[in-house]
């Protein structure tokens, strides 16, 4: 991963929702610059040795009601947040190793990975 993936990314970054550990959006856009270093040798060994920081695996989650009366759990979508940083290292991961191998078709019916749509919810492109 290069810095200036990571650059792009942390320099985008819009107010999104709370993250499990309260880091406000604007201390990552305001200081990309001095961050991008740091960030991007935290990603590069993330992605070496095959492991996240433990940070990264929390998530908050949310049920959302599918119906507008649920009564089973089975009535719920649950939407899991995580770290922000995970969020952009994720990002960047699928569009540089997974979508060049994935064929298009098979991305048919998905949303959040599609080749044609910003890899980065966050604004990089």
């Amino acid at each position: 991963m290069y810095e200036y993936e990571v650059y792009k990314c942390l320099s985008a970054v819009k107010k999104t929702a709370s993250v499990p550990d309260n880091t406000p959006y604007w201390l990552f856009k305001h200081l990309a610059m001095e961050l991008t270093p740091v960030v991007t040798h935290i990603s590069n060994l993330t992605l070496t040795y095959g492991r996240p920081p433990s940070l990264w695996k929390r998530a908050i989650i949310t049920l959302v009601p599918k119906i507008p009366h649920p009564t089973e759990l089975s009535d719920f979508r649950p939407i899991s947040v995580t770290l922000l940083l995970s969020r952009i290292v994720e990002r960047i991961v699928v569009r540089k190793f997974l979508l060049p191998f994935l064929p298009t078709i098979s991305l048919r019916d998905q949303f959040a990975y599609r080749p044609m749509l910003n890899y980065c919810l966050f604004g990089c492109s």
